[in-house]
């Protein structure tokens, strides 16, 4: 009997470093296991983070983009209005140089738009020919910049003869630049850290949920929000990112379209405002020379090629000084709402007519939701990449804990 009992205690004593070491080799996987998904939480965070940037980055490209186009085609219709003139008296066969009635068209053009800093006609060596400022004629014309629109002039065999150089204050365009880069570097902090936050409490919430399923007994039944981890450890991961990368980049479109509401109209309106005084005073010459208003020709197809020079522009209309519409082109504004821009139309003194002109500020929702789309997708592909690459790598260290932790969490 004593033999027996010493050989059990002897057994116990030699038992005790195998159990040890089991211990420590348990541990050691539970600690390698933490580290794998932590690496991959700090992965998802790194791509939610990016993408958000990204995103921001693309909203601010659109914006700064059509901010841009709006105003450069505000000062392309005055450049394209004194083109036709020129072309139209070339094909009559009166040379560029010998057409006189340019420098008051340039002037008078000029005038209508006070952000106009030079409006000239250059020839085909880009020497000035005409100006609405004369000491600049024969001078060389601008050379080309952001703030400075051209306009090819054309013979009927197509051959360039010149060009119509308008250059507007280039506060213009960096003053928007400027705006829309502030707005965006302003509105990225909160939604990005919150975006990081979320996703960080959220990863450290499954980790635990992991630890939690993995530990429980299968006799001591479902471990409560266990079903979330179903798919893997990766793939829930991967989801949560997703759709907090969502949510933010809609918070992020929100705050686009903000600012864009807050910051386009103005220079739509001031774009509406040089149409309606260029229309009106072209209405005003015909009237002058002695066509009667209600006989004018081509006052529709005129504002067909208006609202052709941007999406901005949505109606015109021509009204007599009875408020009756003779003209009207574009989408009609509803009932009680009036158009944005209103020109009279003043000959010798009297007002015979109204040119009106209605914008659509609107027009950028389109383009900053397609952005956002975009974003959201390759943000997903990129997400779904990441969880496939960790499976495809599957002789790294991180790799196999995640593959046996998703593997545990499926039984």
């Amino acid at each position: 009997m004593l033999t027996c009992g010493l050989a059990n205690q002897q057994a116990k004593l030699h038992n005790v470093p195998h159990m040890r070491h089991a211990t420590d080799h348990i541990q050691a996987d539970e600690r390698a296991s933490t580290r794998a998904q932590q690496v991959f939480l700090a992965l998802c965070v790194v791509i939610v983070g990016g993408f958000l940037c990204l995103g921001a980055y693309l909203s601010y490209d659109a914006l700064r983009t059509n901010g841009r186009e709006i105003v450069r085609s505000r000062f392309e219709l005055s450049a394209q209005r004194v083109a036709l003139a020129a072309q139209r008296a070339m094909s009559t066969g009166l040379e560029l140089s010998t057409q006189t009635t340019l420098p008051a068209l340039l002037r008078r053009a000029m005038d209508q738009d006070p952000a106009i800093i030079s409006f000239d006609v250059v020839d085909a060596r880009g020497v000035v020919l005409f100006s609405a400022d004369a000491q600049r004629t024969g001078q060389p014309g601008v050379a080309a910049y952001d703030n400075v629109v051209r306009h090819d002039l054309l013979d009927d065999l197509g051959q360039r003869q010149g060009a119509v150089q308008v250059r507007f204050g280039h506060t213009l365009l960096s003053d928007l630049d400027q705006r829309f880069a502030q707005g965006m570097k302003a509105g990225l902090p909160l939604p990005l850290g919150m975006a990081c936050l979320v996703l960080v409490l959220g990863g450290v919430w499954l980790m635990r949920l992991s630890r939690t399923v993995c530990n429980s007994p299968q006799q001591a039944g479902p471990v409560r929000w266990g079903v979330l981890l179903r798919p893997g450890f990766r793939a829930s991961l991967s989801l949560l990112a997703g759709t907090v990368l969502a949510g933010t980049l809609v918070a992020l479109h929100g705050h686009a379209s903000q600012m864009a509401q807050q910051t386009l109209p103005p220079e739509m309106l001031a774009k509406a405002q040089s149409v309606a005084r260029a229309s009106s005073a072209q209405i005003a010459l015909a009237v002058d020379t002695g066509v009667p208003l209600s006989q004018l020709r081509g006052v529709e197809p005129h504002f067909d090629a208006l609202l052709k020079s941007g999406p901005e522009i949505a109606a015109l209309a021509l009204f007599n000084a009875d408020g009756q519409a003779l003209a009207r082109r574009g989408a009609t504004p509803v009932a009680g709402a009036a158009y944005a821009v209103a020109e009279p139309v003043v000959v010798q003194g009297q007002t015979v007519a109204e040119v009106r002109v209605a914008i659509d500020d609107s027009v950028l929702q389109s383009s900053l939701r397609a952005n956002a789309l975009d974003t959201g997708f390759l943000a997903v592909v990129v997400l779904l990449m990441a969880n496939e690459l960790m499976a495809l790598l599957g002789t790294l260290t991180l790799s196999r804990h995640l593959l046996a932790l998703d593997r545990q969490l499926e039984q």
